[in-house]
């Protein structure tokens, strides 16, 4: 009964809208300034850029664990506070315990290997930017910025770029079991930071009140930059960033679009577009069954590399 409900939060005040306009300002020059360092992607010479790697994962584990981002709460990762018609259920979020398990598995295995971490040093830069853009995301979602959710998705996809580009960085250098330690799960965090940022987008247009029609067609090519990024993941070779922009979009089908807009477009729209989302998971399935295949065929087997 609504009656035994805990009561919703006592929000902080809001910062006055020129601070908060300022923090946003340089929120958003910040996360441009980390996908420029990751481009540029330029390690010390001779250097095992362990220390950036270790950096990395400290920088996120610090600023995830901080409290106070709207996600700090459980029950938003049940309900969403805010109307959106692209949700992902609860149990999606689940990828995080893997990707954080992951990551620092293989930031230990690069601390043992300093053969292996000489090999990742390139890299290195780019897995630090991909850590402070995210570290960005976490001051940026927060209750003072839930008018700008556009900061919040900007930050993600500034995370989700520098990932890419370290992760294309170091594919050459890194094969066997050990790099797979490295690079599966931050091609996971890839994948799931670039479905979160659709997330966020539909987000922002939810809560901005851009109305039933416009978020459904946010919705709709939010499914279909879905379907393209996954694609273009699995094509180059980042087959666990694919597999979790799929695993997203099956959750988003088993989400609850939440709001008026819901509620305007009705169950029947609702239910072909959690369909939809089903429908491109599968699609993004086939994919990298199909680019997996052609890896496989084009990669050097061990005993090509022994022959070499």
């Amino acid at each position: 009964m609504l009656f035994f409900a805990r009561p919703p939060p006592t929000p902080p005040p809001p910062p006055p809208p020129v601070a908060s306009g300022f923090a946003a300002a340089l929120i958003f020059c910040g996360a441009a300034a980390c996908v420029t360092a990751a481009l540029r992607n330029t390690p010390a010479p001779g250097k095992s850029g362990l220390g950036l790697q270790i950096g990395g994962l400290v920088v996120s584990v610090v600023s995830v664990a901080l409290p106070g981002r709207f996600d700090s709460d459980a029950d938003v990762l049940v309900r969403s506070p805010w109307p959106t018609l692209f949700n992902p259920a609860g149990f999606a979020f689940a990828i995080w315990g893997v990707i954080y398990l992951g990551e620092a598995a293989g930031v230990l295995a690069l601390a043992v290997n300093r053969e292996a971490a000489r090999a990742a040093a390139p890299a290195a830069p780019a897995w630090l930017s991909a850590n402070c853009a995210q570290a960005l995301w976490c001051a940026a979602f927060r209750p003072w910025a839930l008018s700008r959710l556009w900061l919040s998705s900007a930050c993600l996809a500034a995370t989700a770029a520098c990932l890419v580009v370290s992760q294309r960085t170091a594919a050459p250098a890194l094969r066997g079991p050990l790099g797979a330690l490295v690079s599966v799960p931050r091609s996971l965090h890839a994948g799931w930071v670039t479905a979160a940022a659709l997330v966020n987008v539909n987000a922002w247009a939810g809560s901005a009140s851009l109305g039933a029609a416009r978020c459904f067609a946010a919705a709709v090519l939010s499914l279909l930059a879905a379907a393209a990024l996954a694609d273009s993941y699995a094509r180059l070779g980042l087959l666990s960033a694919a597999a979790a922009v799929g695993w997203a979009l099956f959750a988003v089908s088993r989400g609850a679009a939440v709001g008026p807009d819901a509620a305007a477009l009705g169950p029947l729209a609702l239910d072909g577009l959690a369909t939809a989302s089903a429908a491109v998971a599968a699609a993004v399935a086939v994919s990298i069954a199909v680019r997996g295949a052609q890896h496989l065929r084009t990669t050097p087997t061990l005993a090509d590399m022994v022959e070499e």
